[in-house]
């Protein structure tokens, strides 16, 4: 699997977790065993947890910021909620 491809699954997985589970409750082993991949994978694509939640927050960050951007004024609220149920389900 391309590594790009392997980011991203980790990261999904990632915010998969931290959103159940919170920044303190998520392991790097939660993460790696929701993405299906081994831990040391997860170590050598982010070096550790707190990387991997900054990029966390990143994707997040511009997930919400398109998700403004490509909605209406009347139906923001709407999107930034469906965002969050999608995201931290």
């Amino acid at each position: 699997m391309p590594v790009e491809e392997q980011r991203r699954q980790v990261l999904e997985a990632a915010l998969a977790v931290f959103g159940r589970h919170g920044y303190r409750g998520a392991t790097i082993e939660a993460v790696a065993r929701q993405a299906g991949t081994p831990r040391p994978t997860v170590y050598e694509l982010f070096g550790g947890k707190d990387p991997l939640f900054v990029e966390v927050v990143r994707m997040a960050a511009g997930r919400v910021v398109a998700c403004l951007t490509d909605s209406t004024a009347g139906s923001r609220e709407l999107t930034l909620r469906s965002f969050v149920r999608r995201s931290f389900a």
